[in-house]
C-alpha cells in the first residue's frame, strides 16, 4: 500500500507556482485588452444585494452652469460653520461641513507650518534653541489634536445627548476648535 509520503513525491516541487506562471500572461493580456478598448473599469460594490446603492446627488437637481452648491471658507464666530447653510439639502449640508472641515485642516496645518518657519527665521536664537523649540511645537500640536479629536469624537455627544446628530455635531466642535487654535498661532507668532 502506498503511504501519503509517497503520493506527496508524485507532485511536482512548486507545481503551483508553474500554473501561476503560465496563466498570468493570459489574464495580463485579457486586463490589456479591455484597457485598450477604452473600456472604464468595473466599479466595484461589496454586497451588492445587502447594501443599497445611494444616489448622492442632489435631489433638487443639478445647480445652474457656473453656481456652486455651497461655498466654503473659513469658519469665524459670526458663521461657526463656514459657508454651510442650513437650508441646503441634507446631502449638500453634509457635503459642505466635510469640505469645510478638510479646508480649516489644511489651513490648521499650514499655520503651524508658518508659525514653525517663524522660529527658524530667528537669527537672534541660537540654532539649538530654535530646533527645540520646533520640537515642542509639533510635540504640542500633535497633542493638541488627539485632546481635540478625544473631545469632538466623544466628549461632544455624551454632552448633546443621544439623539444629537453624530457628523453635525462632530464637524461644528472640531470647526470651533481648530479656528480658536489658528487664531491662537497667529496671535502668538505673528502670522497676521
Amino acid at each position: 500500500m502506498e503511504s501519503l509520503s509517497d503520493r506527496s513525491r508524485l507532485r511536482a516541487p512548486g507545481c503551483g507556482v508553474a500554473v501561476m506562471l503560465v496563466l498570468l500572461p493570459a489574464l495580463l493580456g485579457a486586463v490589456a485588452s479591455r484597457a485598450e478598448e477604452g473600456a472604464a473599469p468595473a466599479v466595484r460594490q461589496i454586497a451588492p444585494g445587502f447594501i443599497p446603492r445611494y444616489d448622492l446627488g442632489d435631489p433638487a437637481g443639478p445647480a445652474p452652469a457656473g453656481a456652486p452648491a455651497f461655498e466654503v471658507v473659513l469658519p469665524s464666530r459670526d458663521r461657526p460653520l463656514g459657508g454651510c447653510d442650513r437650508g441646503l439639502s441634507r446631502i449638500l449640508f453634509n457635503r459642505c461641513l466635510h469640505a469645510t472641515l478638510e479646508f480649516s485642516r489644511r489651513v490648521l496645518e499650514m499655520t503651524v507650518v508658518a508659525a514653525r518657519t517663524s522660529v527658524e527665521a530667528r537669527s537672534d536664537l541660537p540654532a539649538g534653541y530654535r530646533s527645540r523649540w520646533i520640537r515642542m511645537l509639533d510635540e504640542v500640536h500633535a497633542r493638541w489634536k488627539e485632546a481635540r479629536n478625544l473631545e469632538c469624537g466623544q466628549l461632544v455627544f455624551l454632552e448633546r445627548g443621544p439623539k444629537a446628530n453624530i457628523f453635525e455635531e462632530r464637524a461644528q466642535c472640531m470647526l470651533a476648535a481648530d479656528r480658536e487654535r489658528i487664531a491662537d498661532l497667529k496671535r502668538r507668532y505673528g502670522l497676521e
